[in-house]
């Protein structure tokens, strides 16, 4: 990917494949023409979930995302919020 950045002149193949394989596997689980009741479910490393909502990889999809964490996940998430809250009052010295 990276050589096809380079013969290309982008920066954003890898992004760019990513995506495709998110619309596919996803076109193959919903159907033609999304038939009713069909849903698809993305199981990915949050790492790269993250980083590829960073990048804007999802403005590039066809289909709508949910994000659904688990209890483990938001009470993670809770933790980091409040730890920034306290940074911005200037209450956390780091």
């Amino acid at each position: 990917m990276l050589v096809l950045n380079g013969y290309t002149r982008r920066s954003d193949c890898v992004l760019l494949r990513h995506t495709d394989t998110l619309n596919q596997t996803a076109g193959r689980n919903l159907g033609f023409r999304h038939r009713d009741g069909a849903e698809h479910y993305l199981v990915a490393n949050p790492k790269l979930f993250v980083h590829l909502a960073a990048e804007g990889a999802f403005s590039y999809s066809r289909y709508d995302l949910v994000v659904t964490l688990d209890k483990k996940q938001r009470w993670r998430l809770r933790a980091k919020r409040q730890e920034v809250k306290r940074d911005e009052m200037g209450f956390l010295a780091r």
